[in-house]
Parts: C-alpha cells; structure tokens; sequence
C-alpha cells in the first residue's frame, strides 16, 4: 500500500481528504498555490472588516455533522454555529417583503395565505424532495460510480427508484410551477437552485432537495466567518502530522510506466508521491496541461460552465436592519434575468442580486471601533467569459445595485459606504483560476450530473480528482462528500 500523499489545493475537499488520509496514517502533504486554505470558502479582512470570499451559509449540516464525527470530532465542537433565521429575506421590485421561515408547515402557511391550495401541494413536494435527498445522501454519496451502468443498476434496486427517475426527466421549474402560479412564489421555491451554478427552468427536478434541506436542517453561520471549517480541517489534519506548502504552484502532474508519480512545481523541484488528488479547480488545470485531458474521464473545458458574478465587499457605518443575513432582490422579469445569464450570455438591464451580511448575526465581523456598522457583500450573477465584460458595464451595474438599496432602505446607500473591494469575473478567472470565470465550475443540469461530469477517479493509475467540475458538482457539503470519497477510494484499495 502506497503511503506517500501528495494533495494539490487546500479548499474544502482537498483539507478533507487530508484529513481522513491522514488519520489512517498515511504521509500527506498538501500543495496549496495561494496563502491561504480554503479556496473559495475562506474569509479576508479589509479596512477593518471580515469578509467570506465565496460561500456563506452551512447547508446540508447532516452532511459537516456525518464527516467530523467520522474524523473522530463533533461538529459543534470544532464551529460555534448561529443559526439563520428567517432563512432568507426576498426583497422584490416594489419593495414588498417575503420572509422564507426554517420548517416546511410554516412554509406551507406563508404559500397557503398567498395562494389557497398552494400549501398541501408544498409539503407533499417537501415529503418527496426528502425520499429524494435521503436516496442521494445515504445511498448515492455514500458509495463511488464510474460509469452510467454501475449508477442505473445500483438506483433500480432502490424501493424509490422511480421518483429519482422523475426528477431527473423534467425541470424544477415545471414541477414548481404545480404547486403555486404567483410567478413571485414560484420564484421564492427555486431560485437557491443558482448554488449550483444553473438556472432553474433548466436545472432538473431533482435539485429541489435544496429546498428539502434547507426546510430539514436550516441554514447555519459559523461565528468567526466560514474559514473557520476549513480551519477546523486543517487541525484534523495537522495533528496527525499533516504537511503545507503555501505560495506554491504545480506545472504538472508526472506519470512513470503508466501511473501518476508526483507532481513538478513551477520552480522545477520534483516532489514525488504513491498518490496525487489534484482538488484544484479541473478545467483550469486541463487549459493549461497540467493535468493531460487524456488522463480523466470526461474532458472539462466540453461542459456547459456555470454563471459568472460580480461581488462587491462593502463596509458601512450604519446597521440596515431590513437588510437580514441571506437577502435576495428580486426582479419581476426573474426568467428573462436568467435567460440572459445561461443563454443569451448578455447582462440585463434589470437583474437580481443576493446579499449576505453576517455582521446582523456576528459582530466580529466588524472593526473594534465601529460595532454600529455592518458588512454587506453583494453577489450579482452575470453570465460567465463567454461575454467578455467591460469596465463600464461593470460601473454601471453597481450603480444600479446602490440605486436599488437606496430605494429600499429610503436613503443614499453610497454614501455608507467606508470600505470597498470588487472582484470582477475576470479576477475570478485569473486569482482563483476558475475557467471562464465560472464561479461554481460546471453547471449542473441532467447531462452534468455525477457520472456525466469527470469522475474522482481517473484513466491513469494513481491519480484522483475532487473539486467542483467533479462528479458530485459544487458547493461546500458537496465538496466535502468528494473529498471523503476520494479518501476512501485510497483507503479501500
């Protein structure tokens, strides 16, 4: 059995896989090209102010919950979760308000109230979401596919099996559309679906587990900003003598009589290993020949990428107590929003944009002398690089966000405004080395799904693969399962 790990990037899945090799004893050393560990969900300070780069909320706990107790831990141990409450705020063109309650009945009484009929409908799409999610979690995360036939054969013996055939046949959207016709409902019930970097007219019924989830388990918080799991990872880790190189960057992976060696550093120095589990972003690594596309399963740069964003982290000296945790402004035109984001590749005039503001819940966040302040961090969704965005649309999209805060808080929202950064889709292409700026990688949609995406494991010996263009798709539980699954695959053979 080889002993000698060598990870490459120190985002959630590659600190988990770390984590689980390194506590079965195994030599693991991670390559981390950056600073930092957490990829994309790790948190920064500026001017005073903490921000989370990326992911902000804790979805999926049972899943955090399922992977530090296997690593020996409790995850209330390791994160001081706050719990989110209401879930979200939808904010929509005419500045009415609809607050999303953790619990489907009281879900279920907010749609009955708006729609009579609408509430029984939810809750039965809340009891067969739930079959669906105990189907993907227990059953599909659990166990490792290769190919389409070991995946149909391993679902046909499921007592459930033809449910998760539905879901996969026809979209969230023509489901949703079943229960409630208010377009604003509707929008409400799918629109978490963007996690996964897709639209909902196009993303499979399937995905409305996220409604499930965040309806089961609620959203949660972790009091220091979302580094803090990445961190807890990382203790696991470096317990059990867990190595890190930062500021180090690998030109490519070496192959020896047909299995992958190690890895050769930019800087020419050779670092040899039994396994590699390259978890850095995949489409990145195959454009630039770091990983040959002969080697994996399917060849990334062929996918359909996920949307773009433009984020802007924004500290302001007064708290806008409208302004909740997880908000979203809505647009009445939703689908045209959407339909110019994944298809059309154009920005609109009119779009939607989400909010996270963790100091309203930990204010910590916050510089010690200005407690009365707040941290804003807007994410607008654009289509990814295959609009290549200018400057000026960029100016002209945060405006219209500070001109549509404005006119719902009733005052210049601009002028709150004590510190400032924006990443761009084109930083998000070049500083995190996403393709395309693609911010959640691969687009989940029917043929993007686990066995059609590249798989963990690859056509060369030795070498696997985590991370958000692989199999399970995006997202922070998700990254997590890859990472465990990748370790297991290691561990079993």
């Amino acid at each position: 059995m080889g002993k000698k790990i060598l990870i490459v990037g120190a985002g959630l899945s590659g600190l988990t896989a770390a984590a689980y090799l390194s506590k079965k004893g195994y030599q693991v050393t991670i390559i981390e090209g950056s600073s930092k560990i957490g990829g994309r969900a790790k948190s920064f300070h500026y001017k005073g102010y903490r921000f989370d780069l990326g992911a902000s909320m804790i979805l999926m706990k049972d899943v955090f919950e399922k992977v530090f107790s296997e690593l020996g831990t409790k995850l209330e141990k390791e994160l001081n979760l706050i719990d989110c409450n209401p879930i979200y705020r939808l904010i929509y063109s005419d500045n009415k308000e609809l607050d999303i309650p953790h619990g489907p009945n009281k879900m279920s009484e907010i749609l009955e109230k708006h729609e009579k009929g609408s509430g029984g409908k939810y809750l039965n799409f809340i009891k067969n979401k739930a079959i669906l999610y105990n189907l993907f979690v227990n059953k599909i995360m659990n166990n490792h596919y290769k190919n389409h036939l070991q995946l149909i054969k391993a679902i046909l013996k499921e007592k459930n099996r033809w449910s998760f055939v539905k879901s996969i046949s026809w979209s969230l959207n023509d489901e949703i559309c079943k229960i409630v016709k208010n377009p604003r409902l509707r929008i409400a019930l799918m629109f978490n679906v963007m996690y996964c970097g897709t639209s909902p007219v196009k993303a499979p019924a399937m995905l409305g587990v996220l409604d499930y989830a965040e309806q089961k388990y609620g959203l949660q918080y972790s009091k220091g900003g979302i580094g803090e799991i990445s961190k807890a990872l990382w203790r696991i880790s470096k317990k059990n003598n867990c190595k890190i190189y930062f500021n180090t960057k690998v030109k490519k992976v070496l192959s020896s009589e047909g299995k992958v060696s190690g890895v050769e550093l930019m800087n020419g120095t050779i670092m040899n290993a039994d396994k590699v589990i390259y978890s850095a972003p995949l489409a990145n690594a195959v454009q630039k020949k770091i990983i040959p596309k002969k080697w994996i399963s399917k060849n990334p740069l062929k996918m359909k990428m996920s949307c773009s964003s433009i984020n802007l982290y924004l500290g302001i000296n007064k708290t806008l107590k409208n302004i909740k945790p997880h908000t979203l402004f809505m647009v009445d035109d939703f689908y045209d929003n959407l339909k110019d984001i994944f298809d059309n590749y154009k920005l609109s005039d009119k779009f939607c944009f989400y909010i996270h503001s963790v100091s309203q819940i930990d204010k910590s966040a916050l510089p010690k002398n200005n407690k009365k302040g707040q941290t804003i961090v807007v994410l607008a969704p654009t289509p990814n690089l295959k609009h290549k965005i200018t400057s000026e649309e960029i100016k002209k999209i945060e405006k219209t966000i500070y001109k549509r805060i404005s006119n719902y808080i009733g005052e210049n929202f601009e002028k709150l405004i004590v510190a400032k950064k924006i990443i761009t889709p084109m930083q998000w292409e070049k500083d995190s080395h996403l393709y395309k700026g693609a911010i959640l990688g691969a687009t989940a949609n029917t043929f993007q799904m686990l066995t059609f995406r590249p798989n963990i494991t690859t056509k060369i010996e030795n070498l696997y693969l985590t991370g958000s263009d692989i199999y399970f798709g995006a997202g922070m539980p998700l990254a997590l399962a890859c990472g465990r699954t990748a370790s297991q695959l290691i561990i079993n053979e």
